[in-house]
């Protein structure tokens, strides 16, 4: 039992250091984009740069579309095969596993299927 949670807070430790990291990383990645931005805007003609600010933003909502998609059809899948083969899970053991660390709220179908790892 000692065994299981020191696993389990180690498991803990490691999901808040890629967190943060995360974190870490985002910020950094917005500064570079400001810089970016400032020294493009700078460089090249205005009307060149509204153009390539609209490309830019068609690129990412087209990508951001994309994986969107593909995320939904793994959602689906982890769905269909958590129906195959349905699991008898214990209620309070379940609510240790699953940590919903984004802003949205999670649905039961959603919350098995991070069960499932």
């Amino acid at each position: 039992m000692e065994g299981y949670r020191i696993a389990q807070r180690a498991n803990s430790a490691i999901l808040r250091a890629r967190v943060r990291q995360s974190y870490r990383m985002k910020v950094h990645l917005n500064k570079i984009q400001s810089s970016m931005f400032h020294i493009l805007k700078n460089t090249v003609h205005h009307s060149d740069f509204d153009r390539i600010i609209t490309l830019c933003k068609t690129s990412t909502e087209k990508t951001f579309t994309l994986m969107m998609a593909r995320h939904q059809s793994k959602l689906n899948r982890l769905l269909n095969r958590k129906t195959k083969r349905a699991v008898a899970f214990n209620e309070e053991k379940d609510k240790k596993w699953v940590i919903n660390l984004s802003d949205k709220t999670l649905t039961e179908s959603q919350k098995d299927v991070l069960k499932l790892g």
